[in-house]
């Protein structure tokens, strides 16, 4: 019954698998980079659990991001030039 009264955000996930709301930030499933997803929270409460919908399905519930932790999350490289190339193009 209470989830009838959450308020509801939608964010896009960033490459770092994250999303903000209200200046906190969370972490979610990396599957869900790039996608649209809807919070929905009860605002009233502290530390309050946030959960994730996408495509009208319940994903999971966020964690509030460790910051210390996520900066060592190993990614995908982006495509595209390097330095290294341009300097053996040059030569």
């Amino acid at each position: 019954m209470d989830d009838l009264f959450l308020n509801e955000a939608k964010r896009k996930v960033a490459k770092d698998r994250t999303v903000s709301l209200g200046g906190v930030i969370y972490e979610v499933d990396a599957a869900l980079v790039g996608a649209l997803v809807t919070l929905r929270y009860d605002p009233s409460k502290p530390k309050r659990a946030v959960q994730v919908w996408a495509k009208g399905e319940k994903i999971q519930d966020a964690r509030v991001v460790d910051v210390h932790a996520n900066c060592f999350v190993k990614r995908e490289q982006p495509e595209g030039l390097r330095l290294a190339d341009l300097a053996e193009e040059e030569d």
